[in-house]
């Protein structure tokens, strides 16, 4: 360890007097040695951060640092990355910077764009995911459900940002639909014309029932069963050790209505035109519920009074950065049981400042939307804070809403005078997006201070590869953005780039005018799925013992 100190040491004396000599006699890089130079997606620290982190990381002593490619190399050639890593999955393997065929085919290889076709208040929904995790750590979940009462359907979309691996996403996305829709069902039942208020405790229930589920009686069956085989056990505790945010929107296609609940940082959006400028209106539908966000400071601390390190630099204990979340059993175990399963190789070591948990919760922040008949074209996008990075509330707003119109068939010359077209198309006379008129919008400042607005692209069919496309760099040609952040592989990807998840929902009857894309029927992983009325008559703990037999990986 000393060794390395020191040889950390030499390193930066010897990387300092080299940038100084540089300094000192004005020496000129040449273009394939400037890796990142002039990308300002992220600031001067991040960059020196990251870099040092993969260094110390990754790198071997022996290791060289070869360049990007020029924009002019050849498809043909193939290039090494900027980092030799001893990663096992990357050792040994050749990486080559993706050309543009091959960054379309991996922005569209984990998504699909869904026709509804059942004329009930949705048409379309778009997704897509990008992984900068192996296996990637977002997951997502889109159910179709014919409501138990009235004539509608009752549609669930769901969006879960994981962390400290997939274990929980991944069950999220099997689960929280059945227990919040089995909430909802057990609600409808008794009162078939619920108040709102009703509603939201419904979904907020089944939130909170899963999370019991997943961290207190998880643990509590390890517990009463001390025969269990430790990677039996270990599995079973998998979902509550990990973490995941969670988002889900559920929209009642006979009464309008929209509502939205999270419990972490995901981050959903509306968009809709103005009936009378014709302009695109932002209304931001969640506020990030992070340490860092002050009701959500204010809150914790009232929980724990005379615990002032319950949040530090903005993140729980210190550590975890968003103040709801499904999982993260570290925050919410005892410490008694925290104690028993280390001692048992179950876990690890509790929080030194562990005292009062629970310090993080699953109940779920929910909005609600009564879509009328004022909001045209009404969108709603669902993201993780991967893509948040980079764009605000207004960015994907006004991404969507302009890759919309470009979508739309233009009316024919001979057809239409101009005077006409000029009346029906509102954008001759208005900006893509009515600003700084933003409804409830806290949240609308990129990610990171300082970040430029990127130039943006409309080359997709899908809306959501859309909106991750843009997100990566969109037509900033210069250093090739996108190519070069779609290039890094796992572990790498993760210094540079988060997990990406985006759903597009289209509200509307359709009208067949938005094409393109690769349209599906739905099917698998939660995708599309259409469920019946009977299929409300569920018991959640028997689907949570389902769910929770050991998974030797993905289904």
């Amino acid at each position: 360890m000393a060794m390395n100190r020191l040889m950390s040491r030499q390193t930066a004396q010897s990387l300092s007097s080299t940038t100084k000599r540089a300094l000192t006699n004005k020496t000129v890089h040449p273009p394939e040695r400037r890796i990142f130079s002039k990308t300002r997606i992220f600031t001067t620290a991040a960059v020196i951060a990251s870099c040092a982190a993969a260094y110390t990381t990754y790198s071997r002593p022996e290791a060289t640092v070869p360049s990007f490619p020029s924009p002019g190399t050849p498809s043909s050639a193939t290039q090494h990355f900027p980092f030799t890593t001893s990663a096992p999955q990357l050792r040994d393997k050749e990486h080559h910077m993706l050309e543009v065929d091959e960054v379309k085919e991996k922005l569209n290889a984990n998504a699909n764009v869904y026709k509804v076709g059942r004329g009930k208040g949705v048409w379309r929904y778009d997704v897509a995911q990008i992984g900068a995790n192996d296996p990637i750590e977002d997951d997502l979940a889109l159910v179709v459900v014919d409501a138990p009462v009235g004539n509608g359907d009752w549609m669930f979309f769901g969006t879960f940002d994981g962390h400290s691996g997939w274990y929980t996403s991944d069950l999220l996305r099997k689960a929280l639909v059945p227990y919040v829709s089995k909430e909802l069902g057990d609600l409808y039942k008794k009162t078939p014309q619920p108040v709102s208020s009703a509603i939201d405790r419904a979904i907020s229930r089944g939130f909170t029932k899963l999370d019991d589920d997943i961290v207190m009686n998880s643990v509590a069956r390890v517990f009463k069963n001390p025969k269990w085989d430790a990677r039996d056990a270990q599995a079973m505790l998998l979902p509550a050790l990990s973490g995941a945010c969670g988002m889900l929107s559920f929209y009642n296609t006979e009464t309008r209505t929209l509502k939205v609940a999270l419990a972490g940082d995901c981050r959903a959006v509306l968009g809709y035109r103005d009936a009378t400028t014709g302009q695109w209106k932002t209304r931001a539908l969640t506020v990030d519920q992070q340490g860092s966000n002050p009701d959500e400071e204010k809150r914790v601390r009232a929980e724990h009074p005379g615990e002032p390190d319950v949040i530090r630099r903005g993140r729980m204990l210190g550590n975890l950065e968003p103040s709801r979340a499904f999982g993260d059993a570290k925050y919410k175990w005892s410490l008694e049981t925290q104690v028993k399963l280390y001692r048992g190789g179950l876990g690890k070591p509790p929080h030194p400042l562990l005292k009062t948990p629970p310090y993080v919760t699953a109940r779920p922040e929910i909005t609600t939307v009564e879509l009328s008949e004022n909001e045209k074209d009404a969108f709603l996008i669902m993201v993780t804070d991967g893509l948040t990075w980079t764009l605000s509330n207004n960015d994907m707003v006004e991404l969507v809403g302009t890759w919309l119109d470009k979508q739309k068939p233009k009316s024919s010359p001979a057809t239409e005078s101009s005077w006409v077209a000029s009346f029906r198309n509102p954008f001759s006379r208005a900006k893509p997006v009515e600003a700084p008129k933003i409804l409830n919008d806290p949240n609308d400042e990129r990610g990171r201070p300082g970040i430029e607005k990127l130039p943006f692209t409309y080359v997709d069919d899908n809306a959501a590869v859309h909106l991750c496309r843009n997100a990566l760099g969109g037509a900033k040609a210069e250093g090739r953005w996108v190519e070069q952040l779609l290039s890094m592989p796992a572990p790498l990807a993760r210094q540079w780039r988060d997990d990406m998840t985006a759903t597009v929902v289209f509200f509307g009857e359709g009208d067949g005018k938005v094409t393109g894309g690769t349209e599906r029927e739905g099917a698998g992983r939660g995708h599309g799925e259409v469920i019946p009325k009977a299929k409300f008559r569920v018991d959640s703990v028997q689907v949570f013992a389902k769910l929770m037999i050991v998974q030797k990986g993905r289904d």
